[in-house]
């Protein structure tokens, strides 16, 4: 499970981005439904079965898209699962900023305590 909450969603990035531009309105909610489980689960189940669940899609339907989909998902653990590489960059930048944000706090805590 994610540590964090939200990942950055551009709108100008998303509008010029082929998804944006090849899928309809409701292989577009599939797109996003799945890309909000990969951040939540941080990887998904490859098996079609399975994720057509997860977006409440028939299977049949749901294969058709994930074709369309499946160029902007890789897969991991010898294709049991899949992930977002662009998710992946955004997680980590934020563990980063987090690091950084902690180690910046512990010292400010430190130089605080100096005067006390």
């Amino acid at each position: 499970m994610s540590d964090f909450h939200a990942y950055m969603w551009s709108v100008p990035d998303w509008r010029t981005d082929e998804m944006y531009t090849e899928l309809d309105n409701r292989e577009q909610g599939i797109y996003r439904n799945l890309i909000d489980e990969c951040w939540i689960r941080g990887s998904i189940d490859s098996n079609p079965e399975v994720l057509a669940k997860i977006c409440r899609e028939p299977l049949d339907y749901f294969i058709e898209v994930l074709a369309k989909i499946c160029k902007k998902f890789q897969r991991i653990q010898g294709g049991k699962r899949l992930i977002s590489p662009r998710l992946e960059q955004d997680r980590r930048r934020l563990m980063l900023n987090a690091k950084f944000n902690k180690n910046r706090a512990r010292k400010s805590q430190l130089f605080c305590r100096s005067f006390i």
